[in-house]
């Protein structure tokens, strides 16, 4: 939800984000995630300059998350290119998107 409310405009449509691994101790809980982007340039616009947006992404996921969770919350973001993926039903079906 972050991802889209801090880059509609540049990249509607174009991202996915697929939880890779959950790590769970007393307490807490460490998300690794990836965000996917079809093209170079819209990685650029995810992470943004110094890496800002990206920073800002994870701060707002992390802080709501552990309020619906209840738990410290420790969110890990990488942003990766898989080009076409929205198109492609392999990677559609890899990214948690099945064909109806």
């Amino acid at each position: 939800q972050e991802l889209f409310r801090r880059t509609h405009r540049e990249v509607p449509y174009s991202c996915a984000v697929r939880v890779e691994h959950l790590e769970e101790q007393p307490g807490r809980l460490t998300i690794f995630a990836r965000i996917v982007v079809e093209w170079d340039s819209q990685k650029g616009i995810v992470i943004g300059k110094g890496g800002r947006n990206l920073k800002a992404i994870g701060s707002a996921a992390r802080q709501k998350l552990a309020k619906i969770l209840g738990v410290r919350v420790h969110l890990d973001l990488q942003v990766s290119v898989l080009k076409d993926w929205s198109t492609n039903p392999r990677r559609l079906d890899e990214l948690g998107y099945p064909e109806a």
